[in-house]
């Protein structure tokens, strides 16, 4: 049991770790000179149809202010867990994550526009570091990190999911491989970029597949599941997040069941405390991880 419990975070670790990433290591674009993802399409639609497309999609996107729901995080390498718990999320404010083994909380996440605090109840140690250095000092916003993890196409800088005037900025092209990065090259060590395909489904016409985050290291790539839709429109039930720090793979899965989502003033932010715990730092964190 004690084992399970010392463990039972790190699918946490592995998402949030791999979802902050994009700053460790030498410097790299996603592509060698269009800081681009590519995927290969079954369509022959015009560039400009897909654009249009593209806009349509960013004309779905709602706002929203407070969310509660629950969240499995699915650890996949560099080894096999899951753990259950729920998120909160105060768009562009904060986001916490609750994760529970037999009903009791053993630990947490806590992100904000200055930090990001991991804690581990069962053995009373916790990780908090400063949240720009994670992110290539890169204008993200905690609104960017919430499409991120949720499914949808976003401005780094921006406090909402992407407009149709934003992407009317990007740029679409539509052979055999398909791009769209829409403005977000923020200096020469990172970019964004997103990946979609034409979709039979009546939630949208475009299916997200993929947004790839490019630091001074190895890419952060995050894959979808199908959408679903919300109150705040088209949202994927799961976001698969892969990193590779040295000989170490990470990938973790979220989970969302909007089946149980909450909406509205009544969602708060659990109260959190690190008191009598003891800090440890990320690169021990990330030993722990290697170890694996």
């Amino acid at each position: 049991m004690n084992k399970l419990l010392r463990h039972a975070i790190i699918p946490l670790l592995v998402a949030m770790t791999a979802a902050t990433a994009s700053s460790c290591g030498s410097s790299r674009k996603i592509a060698a000179d269009s800081s681009t993802v590519d995927y290969t399409v079954a369509s022959a639609a015009a560039a400009s149809d897909l654009k249009t497309e593209i806009s349509t999609v960013a004309s779905a996107y709602g706002e929203w202010e407070r969310l509660r729901l629950p969240v499995k995080v699915e650890l996949t390498s560099p080894k096999s867990m899951s753990v259950s718990g729920t998120a909160t999320m105060i768009r562009d404010r904060a986001i916490h994550i609750s994760l529970r083994f037999f009903g009791f909380e053993i630990g947490w996440m806590y992100l904000t526009p200055d930090s990001i605090t991991i804690a581990d109840k069962h053995n009373k140690r916790y990780m908090s570091e400063a949240i720009r250095p994670f992110l290539a000092d890169a204008p993200v916003t905690i609104a960017n990190v919430q499409d991120l993890l949720l499914g949808r196409m976003f401005e780094i800088g921006s406090a909402t999911a992407l407009t149709p005037a934003q992407a009317a900025k990007g740029t679409a092209e539509l052979d055999l491989e398909c791009y769209f990065i829409p403005g977000n090259e923020t200096s020469a060590n990172f970019s964004c970029g997103f990946a979609l395909i034409p979709s039979a489904s009546e939630i949208s016409p475009l299916l997200l597949l993929a947004t790839v985050i490019g630091g001074k290291g190895e890419p952060v790539q995050v894959k979808y599941d199908d959408a679903t839709l919300t109150p705040a429109g088209p949202m994927s039930t799961a976001a698969t997040l892969s990193y590779s720090t040295g000989k170490t793979p990470l990938e973790a899965t979220l989970r969302w069941n909007f089946d149980k989502s909450r909406w509205g003033n009544d969602v708060e932010l659990p109260s959190v405390s690190v008191r009598g715990y003891s800090r440890v730092t990320l690169d021990m964190i990330m030993a722990m991880i290697s170890k694996l």
